[in-house]
C-alpha cells in the first residue's frame, strides 16, 4: 500500500488555506485507508496520530527570519548535512512512496538530497512540489515588481525549482501559469491544477444564523440594504488588501444597495495594512468596518 509523506514551512494553528488543505487530506486518509504522514515546523516537537492511517510529526524550528515571525521554519541543515537530524530520521524510518513538498526556498533543496540518496536506507520516491502562490507576486509584495525582480523570480523558478521534482500540482491556473513557463517541454505534461474548493458544508446558507447577520449589520452601522462581504485570511501584503476601498467606491457607484466589508483575520503586518485600508475607507466615506481576529 503506498505512503505518501508531505512537508511544509507554510503551517501555523492559525494559518489559512495550507493548513486546512493538510487537514482535509489527514480526514481523507482515514476514511479511504491510506498512510500519511505529514511534517511541519513548530515551537516543540511532537508526534500526532490522526485516527489510524495519519501522523502529524511536529519539528522544533527557529522562527521565521522575515516576513512572518509567527511562522517557524524547517531549514537545509535540517537535512542536507551528512549525521542522523529528527527530519532525517522521520524520512528513514517512514520511507514514503511519495515525497510531497509545499515550499520554494528553505525545503527546495531535499528532493535533490532524496534522489542522491544522501539519507541512508531511503529508496527514492516519487517527487511533487506543491505550489499555493506565484514567485513573482511574493517577490512584487515585498521587495519590487521592476524588471529586475521579474527576471530573478523566472529564473530561480527555472533553475532552482522547477528541474526538482517529478510531479507539479498547483492550486490554480492562474499559479500554475508561472511554473508552466519555467518547465521544459518535456515536463508539461507533470503539472495539475487541482483547485483547493470550498467547503460547503461550512459556508452554505443551511448554516446562516439571521441574529448574527443583523448583529454585524448594526455594528456596521448598515440597514435593510446593506450587502456584506467578506475578506477571511491573513493580513499579509501579498493579500493586496489595499484593492478593497477602491472597490467598494465601485460598487457603490453600481446603484442603492449598501455594501459593508467584515475583514477577519490577523498577520505580521496588521496595523500597516489595516490602518492604510481604514484611512483610505475613511477619507472615502464609502464603508464602516470591523476587524475581529
Amino acid at each position: 500500500m503506498i505512503k505518501t509523506l508531505h512537508i511544509t514551512n507554510s503551517y501555523h494553528p492559525s494559518s489559512g488555506g495550507v493548513r486546512t488543505f493538510y487537514e482535509a487530506l489527514l480526514k481523507a486518509a482515514n476514511v479511504h485507508r491510506r498512510r500519511i504522514r505529514l511534517v511541519v515546523p513548530g515551537p516543540k516537537s511532537s508526534v500526532e496520530e490522526v485516527g489510524a492511517w495519519g501522523r502529524i510529526y511536529t519539528l522544533a524550528a527557529p522562527r521565521a527570519p522575515v516576513l512572518d515571525r509567527r511562522y517557524h521554519m524547517l531549514m537545509p541543515q535540517d537535512y542536507v548535512w551528512p549525521g542522523e537530524t529528527v527530519l532525517r530520521r522521520i524520512l528513514a524510518v517512514e520511507r514514503a512512496d511519495l515525497v510531497e513538498i509545499c515550499d520554494k526556498f528553505w525545503l527546495a533543496y531535499l528532493p535533490s538530497v532524496l534522489r542522491r540518496e544522501w539519507i541512508g536506507d531511503v529508496p527514492v520516491p516519487a517527487l511533487v512540489g506543491l505550489t499555493c502562490e506565484r514567485l513573482d507576486d511574493v517577490m512584487a509584495s515585498y521587495i519590487s515588481s521592476g524588471k529586475a525582480a521579474r527576471w530573478l523570480s523566472q529564473t530561480y523558478m527555472r533553475k532552482v525549482y522547477a528541474p526538482r521534482f517529478d510531479f507539479y500540482i498547483a492550486v490554480s491556473d492562474y499559479t500554475a501559469a508561472e511554473l508552466r513557463r519555467a518547465l521544459p517541454g518535456r515536463k508539461q505534461d507533470r503539472l495539475y491544477v487541482e483547485p483547493m474548493g470550498v467547503d460547503y458544508e461550512r459556508f452554505s446558507k443551511r448554516g446562516r444564523r439571521a441574529q448574527w447577520r443583523a448583529e454585524l449589520v448594526s455594528m456596521l452601522g448598515g440597514d435593510e440594504r446593506t450587502v456584506l462581504l467578506l475578506y477571511a485570511g491573513r493580513l499579509g501584503k501579498e493579500k493586496n488588501l489595499l484593492l478593497l476601498p477602491p472597490t467598494l467606491e465601485r460598487l457603490r457607484a453600481t446603484g442603492n444597495l449598501d455594501f459593508r466589508f467584515v475583514i477577519a483575520g490577523s498577520g505580521p503586518p496588521r496595523g500597516r495594512v489595516t490602518g492604510s485600508v481604514q484611512r483610505m475607507c475613511s477619507a472615502s466615506g464609502a464603508v464602516s468596518w470591523a476587524v475581529r481576529f
